[in-house]
C-alpha cells in the first residue's frame, strides 16, 4: 500500500526564520506534533513539540545567571530543528515508512512528490491504515493478537506532586513519551509530552520573550496541574485491533494497562508498529 493512499491531512509547515512562539501557536491551534520546516522547494528540517520543550531545560541553566536576560520565544525555530530530515515519496510503500520510524526512532516523516514537500505522514496515520477494513491488513493475525503480550511490564511512573523539570528530563532520559500517574498505589492520571507543551509551552515562551523573564516559573508547575485525569485504559485480555482502534480515535500514543485501577504495563504507538512491522505480511 503506498503512501500516497493515507496522507490526506492538511500540510502546515514554518520557515526557519519563524519563531518559537509561532511554532507553539500552530501546533496547538492545529492539534499537530510535527512542523516541517521549508525554504523554497526544499525541506531543510522538522520540529517537533519535544525540540520545542527543549527550552523548558533553558530555563533551568538562567536560573544561575543572576543578571541574564533573553528572549527565547523569539528565537527561530532553525536553532531547535533536527537537520538533515529523512523523507520518503509518496510512492513509498507503508511498511517502508514504519520501518523507517522504527530504526530511526521517529514519530512522523515528510513525504514528497517531484521533490517537493507534499505531505506528512504519522505513526496515527499508519495506525489507521491498518485498521481500515478496505486494506488488505484487516485479515492480518496480529490484529488477534493479546495486549498483555506485549505491553511494557517495566513502566516509569511519576507522583502528582513531582515537579514538571525533573519529569521532563526523566522523560528525556528513558526515551518515553507518556508517563502514568500514581497516588496511593492507584493509576490517577498520565501525562504526555504532548500535555506538557500544551499548558506550559505558550506560557513559557510568552514569558521568555518579555525583556526580563521570571526565571523562577518551571518551579511552581506540577504534574497535577498538567495531567490528565480521564485516562483511557485497556485490558491485558484486549487486542491489538482493539488498542489500535482507541489510540487512533482518541488521538493518544498510549494505554495504560490495568486491572481495576492496578496498573499492570503500558502499550504505545511504537509498539503497535513493531508488531505490525514485524507480522504485517503474515
Amino acid at each position: 500500500m503506498k503512501l500516497a493512499e493515507i496522507d490526506g491531512k492538511q500540510l502546515i509547515t514554518v520557515n526557519p526564520t519563524d519563531s518559537v512562539n509561532h511554532a507553539f501557536t500552530l501546533m496547538v491551534d492545529h492539534d499537530i506534533r510535527h512542523l516541517p520546516i521549508v525554504e523554497g522547494d526544499r525541506v531543510v528540517g522538522i520540529v517537533s513539540d519535544r525540540d520545542l520543550l527543549i527550552i523548558a531545560n533553558w530555563i533551568a541553566t538562567w536560573k544561575s545567571l543572576t543578571h541574564a536576560t533573553t528572549a527565547v520565544g523569539k528565537k527561530r525555530v532553525a536553532e531547535l530543528m533536527s537537520s538533515p530530515v529523512s523523507v520518503l515519496s509518496r510512492d513509498d510503500t507503508v511498511e517502508h515508512a514504519a520501518q523507517l520510524m522504527l530504526e530511526r526512532r521517529f514519530s512522523a516523516v515528510p513525504l514528497l512528490q517531484a521533490g517537493r514537500l507534499a505531505s506528512i505522514v504519522t505513526e496515527t496515520d499508519i495506525l489507521r491504515c491498518f485498521l481500515d477494513g478496505a486494506t488488505k491488513y484487516v485479515s492480518c493475525p496480529w490484529r488477534g493478537f493479546r495486549v498483555g503480550d506485549h505491553m511494557a511490564r517495566t513502566v516509569v511512573t511519576g507522583k502528582p506532586s513531582d515537579h514538571v523539570m525533573p519529569s521532563f528530563h526523566l522523560m528525556k532520559e528513558k526515551h518515553i513519551r507518556h508517563l502514568p500517574i500514581i497516588d496511593g498505589g492507584k493509576l490517577v492520571g498520565l501525562i504526555s509530552e504532548r500535555d506538557l507543551r500544551r499548558t506550559y509551552g505558550k506560557e513559557i515562551a510568552a514569558n521568555l520573550a518579555r525583556d526580563e523573564p521570571s526565571l523562577e516559573l518551571a518551579i511552581h508547575y506540577s504534574l497535577r496541574d498538567a495531567m490528565s485525569r480521564n485516562v483511557e485504559t485497556i485490558s491485558e485480555e484486549a487486542t491489538l485491533a482493539e488498542a489500535a482502534a482507541r489510540m487512533v480515535k482518541g488521538k493518544i500514543g498510549a494505554l495504560p494497562v490495568t486491572d481495576q485501577d492496578n496498573l499492570l504495563g503500558i502499550i504505545t504507538e511504537t509498539d503497535l508498529l513493531k508488531v505490525f512491522v514485524e507480522h504485517g505480511e503474515k
